[in-house]
């Protein structure tokens, strides 16, 4: 399974840069792709070494503040990713959802 989420972060990688291009026309594939990017990191997280943590936990505050943002616009779409990907970084530092450091 670690090889399969390597592979997925590449990929993940190599969108990133374009990305967010399709999100400025309203189009769909950048919020599926921040959650699906979140979805990697946090499974990659705890066999990452602590300097790629620290560049991940930057990007895991961002990416949560992107999906608040759209959950507070639409919340039938995007409260459910939200909640789950609040519940897994509370998880990953071992607090409640209400203390994530961001």
């Amino acid at each position: 399974m670690f090889v399969e989420n390597h592979d997925a972060l590449e990929l993940s990688d190599e969108t990133e840069p374009l990305i967010y291009t399709v999100g400025t026309q309203g189009l769909l594939p950048w919020p599926e792709h921040v959650f699906a990017r979140m979805l990697i990191l946090t499974a990659l997280y705890s066999k990452a070494e602590g300097e790629q943590q620290t560049k991940w936990r930057a990007e895991f505050g961002f990416m949560l503040n992107i999906l608040s943002i759209w959950e507070d616009n639409c919340t039938e779409n995007f409260e459910y990713k939200y909640l789950f990907v609040a519940a897994t970084l509370a998880g990953i530092y071992g607090l409640w959802v209400a203390t994530i450091p961001f």
